[in-house]
């Protein structure tokens, strides 16, 4: 059965090493090739990922593997994997060597889901927080679906630069600049009420083991990435927010129209929607469309042909879909296109 799925996991691996340099990360580019090129099913780690039960795109599965190894280098695990992280390349024999003197760890590393929980992207949702507020004008509610450790949902603690328009907390340690082209979103006195969240396999910013988890998705060769989470989990860690273990449609069910009625309820999510089943992404727009309260879901996704993220907004009952802008994957750059 390996050998069938085999050739399959090796093309996802390529694929994903294709959209690494795309965005902006040749490290983790060439050590995906290197594992699409020698990943050897008689080991445990090779047996395990060419045998993948799963869909190995839809699992995110070579993002798995990076993560596990760079988990290995940050928490001191593998000295030799270490250097060759530290000196920006890294060469199979050293990589197979991890693979299998730690393969308990990163069977284990393997097993849970990505959890990136980019931040960077808060420059492109603030975007449509403050459309929210500014055609709402009422408080918002921040419900949030897809949530990882909701570190996005601390949104209105950052400080922005966004097209010119500053916003936000000038002392926060945390500030998003993202290249800006088109008018900036409306000037608007954004106000959360509440804040909540939701993710299958939530992670905890406080515990360590998760801590890490979120730092090893982050690519080893990106450090404004790295300062940028380690920034965010000090900011949750003064002002800390739970995230339900709950499916998105189940958590909505119990929420969506019964939010205060002085506030907006925001529903948003973040580069997660292609991990919803058909099933559930049906109920969710079931669930949004028989809400008669004021209502906005605010999602961030890839586009139809997967070349950026579109930034969508609808604000209901009963509006209209609307593009507010084209933004990278990583919140790098934003085309705001809304009004």
């Amino acid at each position: 059965m390996t050998d069938d799925r085999a050739p399959a996991v090796r093309d996802h691996f390529r694929g994903q090493a294709r959209a690494c340099r795309g965005l902006g990360s040749s490290f983790t580019a060439d050590l995906l090739d290197l594992c699409a090129d020698n990943l050897d099913p008689a080991g445990a780690v090779g047996g395990a990922v060419l045998g993948w039960a799963g869909s190995a795109s839809h699992d995110a599965l070579a993002l798995r593997l990076a993560g596990g190894l760079h988990a290995l280098v940050i928490d001191g695990r593998d000295r030799a994997l270490a250097a060759a992280y530290g000196a920006g390349a890294v060469d199979w024999p050293t990589v197979a060597r991890a693979l299998a003197d730690h393969a308990g760890f990163l069977l284990g590393f393997l097993a849970r889901p990505p959890q990136t929980n980019e931040v960077a992207r808060a420059g492109v949702l603030a975007g449509g927080f403050l459309t929210v507020a500014a055609e709402a004008g009422r408080p918002l509610s921040l419900l949030e679906i897809g949530a990882a450790a909701g570190l996005n949902l601390n949104w209105a603690a950052f400080s922005y630069d966004l097209g010119g328009l500053r916003w936000g907390d000038p002392d926060s340690p945390l500030h998003l600049a993202p290249q800006w082209t088109g008018p900036p979103p409306p000037d608007a006195r954004a106000l959360v009420a509440a804040r909540a969240g939701c993710d299958r396999d939530p992670v905890d910013p406080l515990d360590p083991a998760d801590r890490l988890r979120l730092r090893a998705y982050i690519w080893p060769d990106q450090p404004d990435r790295r300062r940028r989470m380690d920034a965010a989990l000090a900011i949750m860690a003064r002002d800390p927010v739970r995230v339900d273990k709950a499916a998105a449609a189940d958590w909505l069910a119990a929420r969506l129209g019964r939010q205060k009625a002085d506030t907006v309820p925001v529903l948003f999510h973040s580069i997660m929607w292609q991990y919803v089943d058909p099933v559930e992404q049906d109920r969710i727009r079931a669930l949004v469309a028989a809400v008669r309260q004021p209502l906005a879901w605010l999602r961030m996704e890839p586009s139809p042909d997967l070349a950026h993220a579109e930034l969508h907004l609808t604000l209901g009952p009963g509006g209209a879909d609307r593009l507010l802008a084209r933004a990278d994957f990583h919140g790098r750059w934003v085309e705001w296109v809304g009004e």
